[in-house]
C-alpha cells in the first residue's frame, strides 16, 4: 500500500525505497521550442557512461514532456527520497546548471546555484500522484543492476558447457 509524504505534496511514496515525482512548469511564452530544443539536446548524453544520472544509479526512470505546449512535464522514479533525490540532483549537474538548459525556460525558475531555492522550485511545482505502481516493489536500481550481471555472468557459464 502507498503513503502519501505529508512534508511534500506531489510526491508519494511507492515503496519503502522507491519514490516518484512529478512537476509541472509553465514555460514562457516563446519558449517552448527552446525547452524542446534543449531536453532533446541534452537527451543525447545520457546514454554515455560518462552521464551524471547514472553515476548516482537511483534514477529508474526520468520523462520530460510538453503539454498543452505551454507546460514542461517531469516525471521521475527513483530510490530514496526526494531531499535526497533532489541533493544528488542539483550535485550531479553543478548547482542547478544541467536543469538550466530546460527550466530557465520556466516560470519561477531560479537558476543555478542556490540550493535551497533549487529545492523550493521543484517541491512547489510538484502535483499530487494518486497512486504509484512499480513492477519490483522495493528493489533498487542497484539490485536491478546487480541481478542482469548475475545472469550475464550465468548465461556465459551456461554458453560454457553447451
Amino acid at each position: 500500500m502507498s503513503t502519501q509524504h505529508a512534508q511534500t505534496p506531489g510526491v508519494q511514496e511507492a515503496t519503502p525505497t522507491t519514490n516518484g515525482v512529478t512537476i509541472l512548469a509553465r514555460i514562457k511564452p516563446g519558449q517552448v521550442d527552446a525547452v524542446r530544443a534543449a531536453v532533446t539536446e541534452r537527451a543525447k548524453t545520457w546514454a554515455t557512461p560518462d552521464n551524471p544520472l547514472s553515476k548516482t544509479a537511483k534514477v529508474h526512470f526520468l520523462r520530460f514532456t510538453i503539454l498543452d505546449n505551454n507546460t514542461l512535464l517531469f516525471a521521475s522514479h527513483f530510490d530514496g527520497d526526494l531531499d535526497d533525490y533532489l541533493d544528488d540532483f542539483f550535485t550531479m549537474s553543478n548547482g542547478g546548471e544541467g536543469f538550466d538548459d530546460y527550466f530557465r525556460h520556466c516560470e519561477g525558475w531560479p537558476g543555478i546555484g542556490d540550493q535551497q531555492k533549487f529545492v523550493n522550485f521543484w517541491k512547489s511545482h510538484a502535483v499530487e500522484n494518486i497512486v504509484l505502481y512499480s513492477y519490483y516493489p522495493g528493489v533498487t536500481c542497484k539490485e536491478i543492476e546487480k541481478a542482469l550481471r548475475i545472469r550475464r555472468n550465468l548465461e556465459a557459464v551456461l554458453q560454457d558447457f553447451q
